[in-house]
């Protein structure tokens, strides 16, 4: 069952569409037609009956009146030729008979089967003669009706009440033939078989030409796409109706000239191509000699940069010296520029950072001054700004050894003036360039240390194997900006034998300590710096080890100890 269905659904969804409308009408067709004509011809036989009954309740009416007068006159004639008359007027009246009380037949249209005056009950015993209501007893295609026996209304005629009870004095009996009634229903059931026939060959009809009228379209589209698909893309797709179908129509006429769109670009796309394939190798020359000349030309200008770094290091190398001589203070730095660089047969470094140191006399007492900076900017910048701290600082040590005046002068006051005259100069670049720095002087037999920090990162202090930051209540604004006089206080702090000073740039902080999900982690804390001193108890070689170790270094570096014995 389930496997037969299955197989009636395939092939329907392989018929075309016009077989499927078609297909589709003549089942709905078929189920429908029976059944409204049932209900037609139902109907029809149903008010035909109705009919037959409402003339012979008319007929009773009519002949009560006169059979009543008959009977009172004892003339039956005239009521003789009315039941002649009225039987022939009912063509499926086959024949009229009133029979009084006593069973006698006083009119009658049928004399042969129902003689006037003779007894109805000898001829038709039973059932026939029963009285009551006017009632047709049997009215169907069955039974007495289709043998052609008599059937009766018990149509009572009534004379004039004497009494309060009524008394039957007349019964009318009625006999009826199927044949009109049936030749009705036979003629309904031809009129309705051609009706259907008719409607039938015209709703299938009109289901085939809808159905040619539904596919043609879709039949001329797919002929029209195998066209296309076939490589014909000039083929003329012939325009719709304003429904679905017009609307698929046009959507294939933009795929058409879509498709023909590309096929253009693809084509001047080839032509090039093959015109950039006829002309390849004069290009990849005319390129490649581009290209040489263009590399020529950056790798003069690389060379004539390195050439401006190298020279630049020439000149800041002279003034990161280490000239401090006291027995008791030893000073000890490095530095390790970002930026490296081959020059001919040399690598070097270049940047920003710089560290100084000399002894010098002030007010008759040997000191030992020291200068760790950090000029601002990258490469070329850094190193600029590093060598104008230099050369300015160098030449105010000259000047101190040379003058008098400033031998003279305190330590606290030579590291304030000194700072000063750094910040003028710096000032004077209007923003050019600037410079974070710690400055400071050590007295040789006190160990007493005057210092000042310019916004750079601050001092360590290593004793009895802990290391504390020294300066950090107080740092001064960079040099290069703007800063009043009055502000520049120098910080002095008692060295003990033993003690160990270090400062450092900001590249001994900022180190990327690795990447988590792609994002880089740069250590912000402070404190791993004075872990590193502690651990190696304040070795600077080993402290920079350490530094390189634990991350990727992104700044300049520079470094400078100093140990008080």
């Amino acid at each position: 069952m389930l496997n037969s269905f299955y197989r009636i659904r395939n092939f329907y969804r392989n018929l075309k569409i016009r077989y499927k409308f078609f297909l589709t009408m003549a089942v709905v067709l078929m189920i429908a037609v029976p059944a409204l004509s049932y209900v037609f011809i139902s109907q029809s036989e149903q008010l035909l009956i109705k009919s037959l009954e409402e003339r012979i309740e008319l007929l009773n009416s009519n002949f009560s009146i006169l059979t009543r007068n008959s009977l009172q006159e004892n003339s039956f004639s005239f009521l003789q030729g009315m039941v002649r008359d009225a039987a022939l007027r009912q063509k499926e009246v086959r024949a009229l008979v009133i029979v009084n009380a006593r069973g006698t037949i006083i009119a009658t249209n049928n004399e042969n089967d129902y003689p006037l005056f003779g007894d109805l009950r000898s001829m038709h015993p039973g059932d026939l003669f029963r009285g009551g209501k006017n009632v047709l007893r049997r009215l169907k295609r069955e039974g007495v009706i289709e043998s052609m026996h008599l059937i009766h209304a018990a149509a009572p005629t009534e004379v004039a009440e004497k009494t309060e009870s009524r008394e039957i004095v007349a019964t009318l009996y009625v006999v009826v033939t199927t044949d009109f009634l049936e030749n009705s229903v036979r003629n309904l059931w031809l009129y309705s078989l051609l009706l259907t026939l008719v409607f039938t060959t015209l709703a299938f009809f009109t289901a085939y030409r809808a159905g040619l009228h539904l596919a043609r379209p879709i039949t001329r589209l797919a002929q029209d796409v195998q066209q296309i698909a076939s490589g014909n893309l000039a083929v003329k797709i012939e325009p719709g109706n304003k429904d679905e179908i017009g609307q698929l129509i046009s959507d294939v006429e933009r795929m058409q000239a879509s498709i023909l769109r590309m096929l253009f670009e693809v084509n001047e796309g080839k032509e090039k191509i093959q015109e950039y394939a006829d002309h390849l190798e004069d290009m990849v020359k005319e390129q490649t000699a581009e290209l040489r000349e263009t590399l020529e030309q950056v790798q003069a200008l690389k060379n004539q940069q390195d050439a401006d770094y190298y020279l630049t290091t020439l000149l800041v190398e002279p003034l990161r010296v280490n000239l401090a001589n006291n027995k008791n203070v030893n000073v000890q730095f490095v530095v390790r520029q970002k930026k490296r660089f081959p020059f001919r047969q040399w690598t070097v470094e270049i940047g920003g950072d710089i560290c100084i140191a000399h002894s010098i006399e002030l007010r008759g007492s040997q000191f030992t001054v020291f200068m760790n900076g950090d000029a601002m900017g990258k490469s070329i910048q850094g190193a600029g700004g590093a060598l104008v701290l230099g050369a300015v600082f160098q030449s105010i040590i000259e000047r101190t050894r040379m003058t008098e005046n400033v031998k003279s002068l305190p330590p606290a006051e030579w590291i304030k003036a000194t700072f000063l005259e750094l910040s003028k100069v710096f000032l004077s670049f209007d923003g050019a360039t600037y410079a974070s720095l710690v400055l400071g002087a050590v007295d040789e037999e006190t160990g007493d240390m005057f210092h000042i920090n310019a916004d750079h990162p601050r001092i360590v202090h290593y004793r009895g194997g802990q290391a504390e930051f020294i300066d950090s209540e107080f740092r001064l604004r960079r040099l290069g900006f703007q800063i009043p006089e009055d502000t520049v206080v120098v910080r002095q702090t008692r060295l003990l034998p033993g003690d160990i000073v270090i400062a450092g740039s900001d590249g001994r902080d900022d180190i990327i300590l690795g990447s988590v999900e792609n994002n880089t982690e740069i250590n912000e804390d402070e404190g791993l710096f004075l872990r590193h001193v502690t651990a190696t108890q304040g070795n600077l070689n080993e402290i920079l080890n350490r530094i390189v170790d634990s991350g990727q270094l992104t700044d300049d570096l520079s470094l400078l100890r100093i140990h008080f014995h």
